[in-house]
């Protein structure tokens, strides 16, 4: 959206930091812009007056209300959501959680979209503005670029979620396309379809940014463009974009889980009436529950989703329709409701998996699997080197005349009976206590004779098992 990526801001690619501009004309304010654009600045001078100037609206904005909150939201968003959509991503590509080879590629890439955004618009826009006032992120070419890639995560993050749910959408209620459509290959050109468009959209925003300063002949600082705000063209594809994005995704969410919800409850209510009469009343439909485990997820979702971003739909409506080009001050109710509605939007790029967890049996048995893993091979070796180490043989050899096997035998079941009341088995094993106790014999050829040894060690936690 035009607004969130400069119209409204100076510093566009920073999520946070916002430069609040004085109203003035504006035939004045492009011929200052141009001026600007042709004067080089001295790299002293230069760097000075920059640093100067974004440390002041740094230490301004910081000590504002959504500042605070903004220093403490951001860097925990960014942690979150790191972690649970690294986490999703691993566990949905295994294929264990129950779900089709479709729902949990649209799953995959899903989450794949949702790190992008953490990292290029919370770390890269949010977290280091924030906190380097001035680095390479400033240069012009790569803040732009940088705008040019939120827009484009954000983009396809949207559209993968209506893909979703179109998906689901056609699964139920589609029951001959569902044959042809519901398969893990559409879902692969669907998503790819939706990644190749959404990049191209996006390619405009990089070139709607210019230098701000020229600091030994490299552009500093990205500024909206003159031609951007004047532009018809740019204001109809600011249009375009927003109601792309996300306007359309919204109503087209919105519609599908309508005409879902009403296919389900008229096929829930002919399946009754019919296992009613054949099967009796409190007999379970096995579809039905399956089914109803998918229209959770899918509307768990959804509604995440269409909560998450109805504030900043709303906001954009407002504020394109009143025409607000300005703040007055940080302390502004529109800019307090632009970045409050913004960091909503940014949330729900990590409350996917959360879902899975509260819906998804298997996805949680996974879940689990995962975390315990690490710990249970901790356990095994820090076992495996404390009984290695603690092993104590002690061997105690008797030696007996070989008479033939008859004799061996006979001398094992006396020593069986002899040890009977301690608990020990010969050729086998009893534990007790922290050691186990084993019994066993072999001949030696070489000196005719017949060992049986008694070997006693701490048992260890495989043995345990066994």
């Amino acid at each position: 959206m035009a607004q969130q990526r400069g119209v409204l801001l100076e510093e566009a690619p920073s999520t946070s930091a916002t430069h609040i501009e004085d109203e003035e004309d504006a035939e004045e304010e492009g011929a200052k812009e141009k001026q600007e654009e042709e004067r080089p600045m001295g790299r002293t001078a230069a760097h000075l007056a920059a640093c100067e100037q974004k440390s002041l609206l740094l230490t301004e904005m910081h000590n504002s209300v959504i500042g605070r909150i903004q220093r403490i939201y951001y860097p925990i968003l960014a942690a979150v959501g790191v972690l649970v959509n690294l986490v999703a991503i691993v566990i949905l590509s295994r294929g264990k959680c129950g779900l089709s080879k479709c729902i949990s590629r649209y799953l995959v890439g899903m989450a794949v979209a949702d790190l992008l955004v953490v990292i290029i618009e919370v770390i890269l826009g949010g977290i280091i503005p924030f906190y380097l006032p001035v680095s390479l992120l400033d240069i012009t070419p790569v803040c732009s670029f940088i705008a040019a890639l939120c827009a484009a995560a954000t983009v396809v993050s949207v559209w993968f979620t209506v893909a979703f749910t179109f998906d689901r959408f056609v699964a139920i209620c589609w029951e001959k396309l569902k044959i042809k459509y519901c398969t893990e290959r559409t879902a692969a050109v669907v998503l790819g379809t939706v990644s190749v468009l959404g990049c191209l959209l996006s390619v405009p925003w990089y070139f709607m940014y210019t230098r701000k300063y020229i600091i030994d002949n490299v552009p500093w600082r990205c500024a909206t463009k003159w031609s951007f705000r004047a532009s018809p063209t740019w204001a109809a594809f600011e249009m375009i974009d927003l109601i792309l994005t996300p306007c359309v995704p919204v109503c087209l969410i919105l519609l599908f889980n309508v005409l879902t919800v009403r296919r389900i409850l008229v096929s829930s209510r002919v399946r009754r009436g019919l296992r009613g009469r054949s099967n009796g009343e409190n007999h379970k439909d096995p579809e039905m529950e399956n089914r109803k485990k998918s229209i959770i997820l899918l509307f768990s979702i959804s509604g995440s989703f269409i909560l998450l971003w109805l504030t900043n739909v709303v906001f954009y409506i407002y504020a394109r329709i009143a025409d607000t080009q300005y703040y007055s001050s940080y302390t502004d109710p529109i800019y307090i409701t632009e970045h409050t509605s913004k960091m909503l939007q940014l949330l729900s790029s990590c409350t996917n998996t959360c879902i899975y967890v509260l819906t998804q049996t298997k996805f949680r048995e996974e879940l689990k699997n995962a975390v315990k893993y690490p710990l249970n091979l901790i356990v095994k070796l820090i076992d495996g080197s404390g009984s290695s180490q603690s092993i104590t043989e002690d061997e105690e050899t008797e030696k007996v005349t070989p008479g033939g096997a008859e004799d061996v035998r006979d001398h094992l079941i006396h020593r069986q009976s002899v040890n009977l009341h301690q608990g020990i088995k010969l050729g086998g094993n009893e534990q007790s206590g922290r050691f186990q106790v084993r019994w066993c014999y072999q001949e030696v050829k070489d000196g005719g004779t017949v060992q049986l040894t008694k070997r006693q060690h701490q048992s260890s936690e495989a043995e345990k098992e066994m």
